[in-house]
């Protein structure tokens, strides 16, 4: 992985152990932060009201979920950035996914998606064909790719 520039050498305080998981017969890269959260103070990120999500969906009748494949693996980090964030640690992961998600998909936000994995709703199927393919496409220009399902 480190000659495919997928990972990289670190210079950060912190060091976690790196746990492989075999899931759905591939091996998973995963990384235990239990010792490094328990020092930690979590981000405070809001989170949507059901009732108020409720409210949102309320008439859609056709309903697609995407979830982006690995999708902490799909970003690349500065440097600068890389020594101070840990993806799957308690104050970032929320946050992580949360901003970039908010970035990439602002002009969809409660119009027609909400996530955290990417719930596209629609009351008729021309719209959301075509709602699903501005999106598709937006995910693309941004180099995200959608696990297939």
């Amino acid at each position: 992985m480190l000659a495919l520039g997928i990972i990289r050498p670190s210079i950060s305080p912190y060091s976690i152990p790196i746990i492989l998981v075999k899931k759905d017969g591939w091996w998973r890269f995963c990384m235990d932060y239990k010792a490094l959260n328990k020092i930690k103070i979590p981000n405070k990120i809001p989170t949507p009201i059901i009732e108020k999500l409720l409210e949102v969906l309320a008439g859609a009748t056709i309903f697609s979920k995407l979830n982006l494949k690995s999708v902490y693996h799909q970003i690349q980090m500065k440097d600068e950035i890389s020594r101070r964030k840990h993806l799957g640690f308690t104050r970032n992961t929320m946050s992580f996914e949360f901003s970039l998600m908010s970035e990439v998909l602002k002009s969809f936000l409660r119009k027609f998606i909400i996530f955290y994995d990417i719930l596209v709703y629609r009351k008729y199927l021309e719209a959301h064909g075509e709602h699903l393919g501005a999106i598709l496409e937006v995910l693309e220009v941004n180099d995200l790719k959608v696990k297939k399902e």
